[in-house]
């Protein structure tokens, strides 16, 4: 069945306002509407979060410690392995 134009132009203005309610709905004005429960669930994930980010802030703070750790050992070791060359090149030098 073919619709007439009234029809089809009522068809779209009932799409463009429920574009328009949507719109408003996501908006923030809209957003301070929200029930006790969803302020709450809100809330609580809110705090979850902050908690693991801090979490994770001090696991990577300790995981950098320990590669620190490392790597000024393993550079204190090469340094005295270059001393020793030193020391040894030193005495065949100097007393052969």
């Amino acid at each position: 069945m073919e619709q007439r134009k009234c029809e089809n132009a009522d068809d779209m203005k009932q799409n463009k306002r429920r574009q328009e309610r949507l719109k408003f709905i996501f908006t923030k004005k809209f957003q301070c509407t929200k029930t006790g429960f969803q302020r709450c669930t809100m809330q609580i994930s809110i705090a979850i979060n902050d908690a693991l980010s801090s979490v994770r802030v001090h696991l990577y703070k300790e995981w950098n410690k320990e590669n620190v750790k490392t790597r000024t050992t393993r550079s204190r070791t090469r340094e005295d392995k270059r001393d020793e060359v030193r020391i040894h090149l030193y005495k065949i030098v100097y007393f052969t």
